[in-house]
């Protein structure tokens, strides 16, 4: 995605998530995370996607707190360096540290969220 202006990027991400993964949510998602909104509990998603189409998603639920892979930019652009660490594996603990977050509920759909899991 390197070079791709941000601003553009952000509502193409809108667009595709709205008519590709929008009613591919898991039914109970929303559900789930307002009654942790609810009882006082602020939902993140950390994901090892691109934070753009992460967010996308993350809007349609209501979520605004989102760790998830990130460039550097370069006049409003993309670029090819990759901000460290990625959200995959340990990253994922590395960044809710940073973020002063440790989670009291956790979810994932595979090993890289292990140590996410276990934090």
């Amino acid at each position: 995605m390197a070079g791709l202006e941000e601003a553009v990027l952000r509502p193409w991400c809108a667009d595709f998530f709205a008519r590709r993964f929008a009613g591919r949510l898991f039914t109970f998602t929303r559900a789930l995370l307002s009654a942790f909104t609810g009882a006082g509990y602020q939902p993140w998603i950390v994901s090892a996607s691109p934070k753009w189409i992460v967010e996308a998603g993350a809007a349609a639920l209501g979520v605004t707190r989102v760790i998830a892979v990130d460039c550097e930019l370069e006049a409003g652009r993309l670029t090819t360096r990759v901000k460290q660490p990625v959200p995959a594996g340990q990253g994922k603990v590395a960044l809710l540290e940073a973020a002063g977050q440790r989670p009291v509920f956790a979810a994932g759909n595979g090993a890289l969220d292990l140590p996410m899991l276990e934090f």
